[in-house]
């Protein structure tokens, strides 16, 4: 073997050791990072466990959030979906670390990535009465846990990185602000992202152990059961036009985003009694949810319905909308009245509220309180 072949042979088992090394790398920054912000969520939310039964955090004024008075429309029997109201989208999301910021260079759809909401107890009690959570899971010592981060090794600062602990966050918030409008959260379940062994996409057997989790750990919970008593299914309570404000004041309701798993998962209890979020569709032709249909989820930056041929199909519908995209200037003029207009219930921005004026603006936000509105 000559001397060329053999410096060939050389260099290229250098590249392979320093990729291996690189890869190596990655993986050990991505593990400390994850227990840096498992750390300081753990520490955090001990922190307001101890002042919450010290009664050292007062509870908010909800009528301050309100372009309304909570007690004439609680009294005038106005349905949930007379509401509107601002949502955050990755609602957990912090800013990248340093290592996450380099590979956002890299791949321009990471870069969408780094931006920063306050924690979800900063959140509501800014006014923000919708949330959005990822969802992943690993199995630790045969129990099944639940993390939320966005992407697996390129993207995992979150402030709701044990779902267990988020949980309980949104319990405790709910628990001494009693009376506070309905919470709903979207639990997006993702089907791509875990790059990072072990975290795993999640299917139907995982949800079922999600929603035991979700009935021990948040009290507050509006569950589908709950809701449809006494009408048989979701859609017939949405004809009847329930739930009311007053059936949902001081509840939180989680909803499944659309996707693959929303038609197993109506189906694993055909009674629906067992399930504890309520199913979301994406499509008027979308049969996924069956007789359960109530949400619907707009997962696209678009105009979500024709309002001349589909009204009857959205009434009574708690419709979510996303009102921009996070790395596109915000909407404005027709596109965005239409977005905000009809029966827009919940209204997702990617920006941060209260911080960005345009999006403030949008939002009827400029006085920085009026995150709930009433549509008459």
């Amino acid at each position: 073997m000559n001397k060329a072949i053999k410096a060939t042979l050389i260099t290229l088992a250098c590249v392979v050791l320093a990729i291996l090394l690189f890869i190596a790398i990655c993986f050990a920054e991505a593990y400390i990072h994850i227990l840096f912000v498992k750390s300081d969520q753990a520490d955090r939310l001990n922190n307001l466990r101890k002042d919450y039964l010290a009664g050292k955090i007062a509870p908010v004024d909800e009528q301050q959030f309100c372009d309304f008075d909570i007690a004439e429309a609680v009294e005038g029997g106005y349905k949930l979906t007379d509401l509107q109201f601002v949502g955050t989208h990755n609602s957990y999301k912090l800013e990248k670390n340093a290592f996450e910021r380099m590979f956002a260079e890299i791949a321009t759809p990471l870069k969408e990535g780094n931006y920063s909401y306050e924690t979800l107890t900063g959140q509501l009690n800014a006014g923000i009465r919708s949330l959005e959570l990822d969802l992943f899971y690993h199995k630790s010592h045969g129990k099944t846990k639940f993390n939320c981060f966005h992407i697996g090794g390129l993207d995992m600062t979150s402030s709701a990185f044990d779902m267990e602990l988020a949980l309980e966050e949104l319990d405790l918030w709910s628990k001494n602000n009693p009376g506070h409008m309905p919470i709903t959260v979207l639990l997006e379940v993702k089907s791509t992202g875990a790059v990072l062994a072990p975290y795993k996409y999640v299917g139907v057997e995982q949800l079922k152990e999600f929603d035991k989790l979700l009935k021990q750990t948040v009290s507050t919970l509006y569950t589908p059961q709950e809701a449809y008593e006494g009408y048989g299914s979701l859609s017939a309570m949405r004809e009847a036009g329930k739930p009311t404000i007053a059936d949902t004041l001081g509840k939180i309701m989680f909803i499944l985003h659309p996707g693959d798993l929303v038609s197993d998962y109506v189906q694993y209890d055909p009674t629906f009694t067992q399930q504890a979020m309520f199913p979301a569709i994406n499509d008027i032709h979308d049969e996924s949810a069956g007789d359960q249909r109530f949400v619907y989820a707009d997962t696209k930056t678009r105009y979500w319905y024709d309002r001349d041929d589909n009204v009857e199909f959205y009434q009574n519908m708690l419709v979510r909308v996303t009102i921009d995209d996070f790395l596109k200037p915000m909407p404005t003029g027709d596109e965005l009245a239409f977005r905000l207009s009809g029966n827009s219930v919940i209204c997702t921005t990617n920006r941060i509220p209260r911080t960005d004026i345009e999006v403030a603006d949008a939002l009827y936000l400029s006085d920085g309180s009026k995150t709930i509105h009433l549509r008459r």
